[in-house]
């Protein structure tokens, strides 16, 4: 990509030596590319995507989302050797968008950027396959370039194997798995290349939703539940969650207008309303039947009504319209 205003998406580069993309223009994006199997015939440091200024060019104003980045698919691979995810190591790079990308390799440049301004590194799943084994493991890393220092900069809501950043990178809610286990409690299965998170993951509604991007990579929309996740991938979670009695709770009207009416709960049962942004707006314990609820100072919008009633180890989370229509 040696221009400007570049579009490359849904692409598959596949088997490759080098570097998969090379973007060293302005104003472009790259998204939705699967990048995988390095095989390395030099001596070359290859990169899944890399990116450079020679020459007085800038490189301004990228996006690079919701890539999937992978060494290689089969361990026994030929000519394997070690990748490295995205690798920008001459800056400036300013006002640059990293979201939503799955990066696993077995490097310690998971995503590396030297001389890096105004810039936000979001959702990102970036490890090592083999994070006990140099070089690696895998980090974010903002660092100074010579002549170009970082600031600016935001890293947060990534999971990675460990980050180091400038004193002037703001970061937060990130999570860093360091071990194999880690990687069996959080994902669904990282030997098939399967890091959908499971429903225990601690990264489920960890994220910092101020920041976090609307989708996640396979384009589901964030937050699933209560906020968003933590990496990549947004949990999915269902609209209802019972007990082995199959439960089932209805609320009526929805969309309503000032009262809900909440049948098939419990006595004791304790509800708690919360906003998209997770924030708790009420909560009600005790809960008695029949129950009528006046809501009527919530405001027009959705949210989500979980009910518990841990007696009988039940739950269910629903969504809830307030509407005047």
């Amino acid at each position: 990509m040696l221009g400007d205003y570049i579009f490359v998406s849904g692409n598959n580069i596949t088997n490759f030596s080098g570097d998969g993309v090379r973007l060293v223009g302005s104003n472009n994006i790259v998204e939705k590319n699967i990048i995988k199997n390095c095989y390395a015939v030099d001596n070359n440091h290859d990169d899944g995507i890399q990116s450079f200024t020679t020459g007085g060019l800038t490189v301004d104003n990228n996006i690079v989302r919701q890539n999937t980045i992978l060494n290689y698919e089969d361990s026994n691979q030929p000519l394997l050797g070690d990748l490295q995810g995205i690798g920008c190591f001459d800056g400036p790079y300013n006002n640059w968008i990293v979201e939503n990308n799955l990066i696993i390799v077995n490097h310690w440049h998971g995503i590396s950027f030297y001389g890096l301004v105004n810039s936000k590194i979001i959702n990102n799943t970036v490890l090592d396959i083999t994070p006990s084994i140099s070089p690696g493991p895998a980090w974010i890393k903002v660092d100074n370039d010579n002549g170009y220092p970082s600031s600016g900069c935001i890293v947060k809501n990534n999971i990675v194997n460990t980050i180091s950043v400038t004193s002037n990178t703001t970061i937060g809610n990130n999570i860093m798995l360091q071990t194999l286990s880690d990687y069996t409690a959080n994902f669904i299965n990282y030997l098939s290349n399967d890091y959908h998170l499971v429903q225990t993951s601690s990264c489920v509604d960890a994220a910092d939703s101020a920041i976090a991007p609307n989708i996640d990579l396979d384009n589901n929309t964030r937050p699933s539940g209560i906020l968003p996740d933590v990496g990549a991938y947004e949990y999915q979670f269902p609209l209802s969650q019972g007990n082995i009695d199959n439960q089932t709770i209805k609320i009526y009207p929805n969309p309503f207008i000032d009262f809900i009416e909440i049948s098939g709960i419990k006595e004791n049962s304790e509800i708690i309303i919360y906003d998209l942004n997770g924030r708790i707006i009420k909560n009600i314990n005790n809960i008695r039947i029949p129950s009528r609820l006046n809501l009527n100072n919530l405001k027009n919008g959705i949210y989500f009504i979980k009910i518990t009633d841990k007696l009988y180890n039940f739950e269910q989370t629903k969504i809830l319209v307030k509407s005047n229509n």
